[in-house]
């Protein structure tokens, strides 16, 4: 997972009934059960781009219980989107796509807390914006190289 995004662990908390009945699949499972559901909880991961790769990885990672989820995205919504990047809605076309992705996921689990960030990520500010992660999504197509390799 490091490859694509960050995952940090925060403070924790127990899970609820609803969340327990939400994340039943994952509780089941021997690798998983509630202390690997309780620590997705508590992580927070950064997603650079809610375009083609971008629009999957939250979906998947607000369903799968991720407690915080920051999107940087200085794009809007355009119709020619929304064939590959599935987090976005006709209704959608021509807004931010950091709120479009907040809206959706916010809808999927509203649990989860959301960080927007309606900026392009380069190098004069890849350190503020990603001083609270580890790391973010090396496949972003914006993404400068050097950011990476210094």
């Amino acid at each position: 997972m490091n490859e694509w995004c960050t995952l940090k662990i925060m403070g924790g908390e127990q899970l609820s009934q609803e969340e327990r009945a939400r994340y039943a699949r994952h509780l089941i499972l021997p690798e998983m059960g509630e202390e690997g559901q309780k620590k997705l909880k508590k992580s927070s991961v950064i997603v650079v781009g809610a375009g083609g790769l971008g629009s999957p990885t939250l979906l998947y990672l607000a369903a799968a219980g991720v407690g915080k989820i920051g999107i940087i995205d200085d794009d809007k919504v355009d119709i020619t989107n929304l064939q590959r990047q599935v987090i976005h809605s006709t209704t959608a076309v021509g807004s931010l796509k950091v709120e479009s992705a907040a809206n959706r996921i916010r809808e999927l689990n509203p649990e989860i807390e959301i960080i927007e960030h309606n900026i392009r990520l380069d190098v004069s500010n890849a350190l503020e914006l990603l001083s609270d992660w580890e790391r973010s999504n090396r496949w972003h197509r914006q993404l400068p190289n050097k950011i990476y390799n210094q």
